[in-house]
């Protein structure tokens, strides 16, 4: 795959070795630059993957940067770690993955993103033409202040200004676009970027990865919008950014191409060199997950998926928290897989946090005005879909349905601007059904200590299935929002206990509510289904491609339909197939 030969590779190769070239001849009459210990020594140091350092007296941040690490790619992604919702933004979301490389020109390092949708067969005359009108983009440039030369026993790295990059939009986009005016209806806005009032708040370095905080502050001096009780000052708004640039993986990890009768994230990558009226090869996004036992039907993994409860979780729950997660693996065995999930506490004296890529977090957070009820996205290699990391947030309010009663009593017709293809809005759905179900459990003429019982039993469902969820995005999936039609009866128990309430917990599931005379079952689907297990089955198992075939073969079986949110009926306008529509069921 594309992994293999980069667009333009060859190109970049020749162009970065000129110049390379010419730096002996740049400093030629100019006067030689200060070592880095000279810049430094002031500085407080955070080492790992990338050398950071912060002036101890006036915050000034610098990069090292050894010849290694020049012209050799990395994976970046941004992450809002707090923001005002109305504007867009929000703590766990985000913004931006996607593949970097530094650059040397004369005196100055660039920041290049190139562009990875695109693979030429390496046995094609036209690779030649790789990277031809799809030129690499250079991001923000950094200039040299430092370096220990080479003849005088250094390295040869050299020490880069970060600061003004961190303190700008230059390697993500954060403001969003100005939506359009609804009528005379407006909405609150980030004013201008100030890089005067923003500042760097956190560096951090870690053996596969480094991150830095910056918290960056919109102006504005007379907003027309003043926005809500979570906004202290409209005309000063902040919203913190954590960039995080990634050791690029070194493994045999073995894409695995998209398929349209399975639903994963996948990156683009078309192919130029094919003569194919659909020359795509587009990569799911997965773990790597290999064998330890190889020649079993089902082994345990050399290292499995490992999810960290946040020592923020509340203690009620965290059990059944646990419960939810580890329920995946029996969909993995399905795939060839035990246990490729794990579920572990984090201490209350951890040492590590959720910055570290080495860790997968299960996180909780209570907001003012909370955006979700959960959210799980993940980072890839947008070369080979590789999963590299991931975090789950949750949002205490959807078990307290404060923001939902407060919404249906006080409709608020402002848009968060938070629509997306990879945005989730199950939890949403499930707060205003939780609130209809707990009334419809308490109003039944069914005994004090039954109606007890069943309200106790929809908020675990309700936990279960938003865990399952939002673990499964994690995991690549995309939401099946066809599923829900497996069962004729929703009320048939045997029927239910043997083959689940929906066949994928992908979908966005409507309360299972019995009404008098019907036998409650399950409130949500509580466990993996036959569509999910299938799913993993694809992404996961290892296959000739004889085998693969036959696998994806089984997508015409009805417990294994599949429909996404591109052609889902929830209004009228969007959509294709009236049986793939949210929040129905049967």
């Amino acid at each position: 795959v594309a992994s293999d030969n980069p667009p333009g590779q060859a190109a970049v190769q020749q162009s970065d070795n000129a110049n390379k070239a010419s730096v002996d001849k740049q400093n030629d009459g100019k006067k030689p630059l200060p070592p880095i210990e000279s810049i430094t020594q002031d500085s407080t140091r955070h080492a790992g993957f990338f050398d950071l350092y912060q002036g101890r007296r006036d915050g000034a941040v610098y990069l090292r940067v050894p010849e290694s690490l020049l012209d050799t790619e990395f994976v970046y992604t941004a992450t809002v770690t707090d923001g005002v919702v109305e504007t867009g933004l929000f703590r766990g979301q985000y913004r931006d993955n996607k593949v970097l490389r530094l650059r040397r020109h004369f005196d100055r390092i660039e920041i290049v993103q190139p562009n990875t949708r695109f693979y030429y067969n390496p046995d094609s005359p036209l690779s030649r033409a790789a990277g031809a009108n799809a030129p690499d983009a250079v991001l923000a440039v950094m200039d040299i202040v430092a370096q220990d030369d080479v003849e005088d026993g250094g390295d040869g790295s050299v020490l880069v200004e970060l600061g003004a990059v961190l303190l700008s939009e230059d390697l993500v986009q954060i403001k969003p676009p100005k939506a359009a005016e609804n009528g005379s209806k407006k909405s609150l806005t980030l004013g201008k970027l100030s890089a005067k009032r923003s500042r760097v708040t956190r560096l951090a370095s870690y053996p596969e990865n480094a991150l830095v905080g910056s918290d960056l502050v919109y102006e504005l001096s007379a907003p027309e919008v003043t926005g809500g009780d979570d906004v202290t000052d409209a005309r000063a708004i902040t919203a913190s950014v954590q960039h995080s640039f990634i050791k690029m993986p070194e493994n045999d990890y073995e894409p695995r191409r998209d398929d349209y009768r399975v639903g994963f994230f996948s990156d683009r990558i078309t192919d130029l060199t094919s003569r194919d009226p659909a020359p795509y090869r587009d990569v799911i996004n997965r773990w790597h997950l290999v064998k330890k036992n190889p020649d079993r039907a089902v082994s345990d993994p050399v290292e499995p998926i490992t999810w960290w409860l946040e020592n923020t979780t509340p203690f009620e729950f965290r059990e059944l928290i646990t419960q939810a997660a580890v329920s995946w693996n029996t969909a993995f065995e399905a795939a060839g897989f035990s246990n490729a999930i794990v579920v572990k506490q984090q201490p209350d004296d951890a040492q590590w946090d959720a910055g570290d890529i080495r860790y997968n977090v299960l996180r909780w957070t209570a907001s003012a005005r909370p955006p979700f009820g959960g959210y799980g996205p993940s980072f890839t290699n947008p070369r080979t879909g590789q999963i590299l990391g991931a975090d789950i947030m949750l949002e205490f309010a959807f078990l307290t349905n404060r923001l939902r009663i407060q919404d249906l009593l006080q409709p608020d017709d402002v848009s968060l601007g938070l629509a997306g293809a990879e945005y989730c809005t199950a939890a949403q759905g499930m707060q205003a059904d939780a609130i209809f179900a707990q009334q419809a459990v308490l109003s039944s003429s069914a005994s004090p200590q039954i109606r007890q019982t069943l309200s106790e039993q929809l908020t675990r469902d309700s936990i279960y299935f938003l865990i399952l969820h939002e673990i499964g995005h994690t995991l690549g999936l995309t939401h099946n929002i066809r599923a829900s039609q497996l069962q004729p009866d929703v009320f048939d128990l045997p029927a239910v206990e043997a083959q689940g309430l929906s066949a994928s917990v992908m979908d966005y599931e409507a309360v299972n509510v019995a009404p008098d005379g019907k036998t409650q079952t399950w409130f949500y689907q509580k466990r993996p289904g036959l569509y999910d297990e299938w799913a993993l089955q694809f992404g996961y198992g290892q296959y000739s491609s004889k085998e693969l075939d036959a696998l994806l073969e089984r997508a015409s079986e009805p417990q294994l339909a599949y429909g996404n949110d591109a052609d889902d009926m929830r209004s009228s306008t969007t959509g294709i197939d009236p049986n793939i529509n949210i929040y129905d069921l049967s």
